[in-house]
Formats: C-alpha cells, structure tokens, sequence
C-alpha cells in the first residue's frame, strides 16, 4: 500500500472485506496449531493442491514458467502449478507452528555455512543477506533472527492490517526486528548495519523502478537495495537458500558471499551485482522449481508478448 492509499479513508465494504478475511485466516490457523505441524502441513499442502490451480493467479504463474521455462511443456507446466500450490498451502498451514519450526534446536531444518556468517553473529562486521521466496521464506526469517544477533528482516506486509499485525507478530518470535519496505526500513537497514547487524531481504520479485537486469534471459525490474547497501557498509552480500526437503523438513544453506565486480562506476558495479544475485536465484529455482513463488508478475508486460505467454 502507497503512502496516497494510506491516507485515503477506506471504505466500509474494504473494512468488511478485511474483516472476513482476517477471521478466515485466523480461524484456519486456530485449526492448523489444534494439529501436529506435519499433519497441518500435509492439510494445507492438500487443499491449496486441489484448489490453487483453478483461481484465476495462477495463469500468472503458468505464463511465467512459460516465459521462464520455455522447454515444459504443458502438462509439465500444470504439474508444477500444482507442486507449487501444495507448497504455497504448506507455508500456510506452518504459519501457526511457525516459533517451533524456526528454532534451531528443534530439528526441522539442517543449517549448512554458517561459518560465512560468524563474522556479523560476533558483531564484528555487518551483513546483507539476500534470499528468495522459496519453500517455507518465513522459517528463514525466524531461524535467523534466532542465529544471529541484531537481525532485521525487511518484509512487505499484507494490505489488510487485521492480517498483518498478527502475521508480523509470529516473524519476529525468532527475536529479530522486522521493517516494511519503503523509508522506514531504509532507516532501520542503516541503524542495522551501524550496528553491525545483519539485514535480510527476499529480493527475487518485480521491482518497477529497481535496477534493469537480466532474469532467466529477460530483462526485469530488480530491487537494487542489496547491492547498494553492500557498497555503502563495505558489508558482504551473503546468498541464503531455503529448501523444503519434504513435508516440514528443510535445509537452510548460507552461501560464500557474492564478490562485488571490479570494473565499472559504482552504478555499473552495483547493476553488476543485482545481475549476479538474480543468477544465483536462477540456480536455486531450476534446481527446486515447484519452491518458488511462481504467482507474481515478474516480467514487464512485452516480455510476456514476445515470448507467446498468456
């Protein structure tokens, strides 16, 4: 939501409208903590499975494996979409066992490289940590709070407040801070950071005024914020990665910060580097696409044209 949106009075079908969905979120995830976290999360994965594929989003989400993934084919495209969902349905099942889930000690999540971060959890040297949105985002989010102090999560909250207060609450039982995107995290990123916290931001979707970089061989809107934070606190770039090994198991690998390229200004280094954490998402998505956020526009509307989806 704009700063504009925000100001103007909302009206009194928007305000209902909020109401019966915050009750239905609230009432599905009183039903999912009533149950074990594998048994919650096998029923979300179930219904969105079954239910996903036919709301109208998800021809989004097939033109963009068409764009993306130009050699599925059909049938291997609706196979996805529906992996897809049942993993979107998980994530939202594990919302209610989200602080058991992200603690390290639970054993639901192997944790690999955290060495590349040790620098940041003795605060001796900040660190931007770019992840995408892949299998369970939110584990991530908690896991690290968790793992490393002075951690803060820039997060884009849901349009309904009623939702996003009590969503908002569950991300930060890992301890850390969370910031909504715009001007207030840019100032609590460099409060952060001067700190030599750690600042964490999923960097994978459309940002229309981010810096033009290549995406799977388009060019697409990417948020440049990482690159050039990474250049003003001399800080390492550090790629996350999430994955859902099968139902609430999942693997959390840290990987050796991204190196900034030497040639070029510091715009160019900084595109340069935006270009380099895209690829490094590319990788992450081809090898487990049916974890990724496939819902979203991704792609200005001619790449769409160009490239025949619909």
């Amino acid at each position: 939501m704009t700063r504009a949106e925000s100001a103007r009075p909302t009206s009194l079908s928007r305000r209902l409208q909020w109401r019966l969905e915050a009750g239905a979120v609230h009432g599905w995830l009183g039903l999912c903590r009533q149950l074990p976290a594998e048994r919650a999360s096998a029923l979300g994965a179930s219904v969105a499975a079954a239910i996903g594929p036919h709301v109208p989003y998800s021809r989004m989400a097939l033109a963009n494996m068409q764009l993306a993934l130009p050699g599925l084919d059909a049938a291997g495209r609706a196979r996805l979409l529906r992996a897809m969902w049942a993993n979107l349905g998980r994530l939202g099942a594990e919302y209610a066992h989200l602080p058991r889930l992200g603690d390290p000690d639970a054993g639901y999540v192997e944790i690999h490289g955290l060495e590349h971060l040790r620098p940041t959890i003795a605060g001796a040297r900040p660190a931007i940590v770019v992840g995408a949105h892949l299998a369970n985002f939110e584990v991530l989010n908690v896991l690290l709070a968790r793992l490393v102090p002075r951690c803060l999560t820039i997060v884009r909250a849901p349009n309904n407040p009623h939702v996003a207060a009590p969503l908002d609450a569950l991300r930060r039982t890992g301890g850390g801070a969370t910031s909504p995107k715009g001007l207030q995290a840019a100032r609590d990123s460099m409060h952060a950071l001067a700190r030599n916290g750690l600042v964490m931001m999923l960097a994978d979707q459309r940002m229309s005024d981010g810096v033009r970089v290549p995406f799977f061989g388009h060019t697409a809107g990417t948020p440049a914020g990482p690159a050039q934070m990474a250049q003003r606190y001399h800080a390492p770039l550090v790629p996350v990665r999430m994955e859902r090994l099968g139902g609430v198991r999942f693997r959390l690998t840290v990987e050796p910060p991204i190196p900034e390229p030497a040639a070029g200004d510091a715009r160019a280094r900084r595109a340069a580097w935006t270009e380099a954490v895209n690829r490094r998402f590319e990788a992450w998505i081809r090898a487990r696409p049916e974890d990724w956020l496939w819902l979203h526009r991704r792609w200005p509307k001619p790449a769409y044209a160009d490239a025949g989806a619909r």
